[in-house]
């Protein structure tokens, strides 16, 4: 997939965050399921794929930023989830059940709105809609997911 010469002056002109939820907002975002799909298979067999002697580690302290630019518009801004756009990341069984890296794979394929387990009918974007994230960026975002589920199971 090329990037559109709009896209790559906008990202060199710093309006990434606002592109990113644009694109976002206009491809919508999908509900997750505690049945895993083809995209979640697929996902997890590029994983598995992935040398093991690579080990990426995530900052929870980066992917919070990232997620506010990045995933709230779908997943809310607490990863609540947003009715009819994004699932709730606070409670997902998916999220609980996968590893950082079937994560980051989910989330860089994306799942599309005819995915037998997507609800809503309504399609995540690779990366959210932002070409720009690096595999890095996502395992910063992944962290924070993962603290926001910690969080929330302490009941703060």
């Amino acid at each position: 997939m090329s990037v559109s010469p709009l896209l790559k002056l906008a990202l060199k002109a710093g309006a990434l965050s606002l592109v990113g939820a644009l694109i976002v907002a206009i491809s919508g975002c999908s509900r997750n399921s505690s049945s895993p799909s083809a995209s979640q298979n697929q996902a997890a067999n590029t994983t598995a794929s992935v040398s093991k002697s690579t080990t990426i580690v995530g900052t929870p302290e980066k992917g919070k930023q990232l997620f506010a630019d990045n995933c709230t518009t779908c997943h809310g801004t607490q990863g609540q989830g947003v009715s009819h756009l994004g699932a709730d990341l606070q409670t997902s069984r998916f999220v609980a059940s996968s590893t950082d890296a079937q994560l980051v794979a989910f989330i860089e394929q994306g799942r599309s709105a005819d995915d037998p387990v997507n609800t809503m009918h309504v399609a995540m974007p690779p990366k959210g809609g932002n070409p720009a994230l690096t595999t890095q960026n996502l395992y910063d975002i992944v962290a924070f997911i993962r603290q926001i589920q910690k969080t929330h199971a302490e009941g703060r």
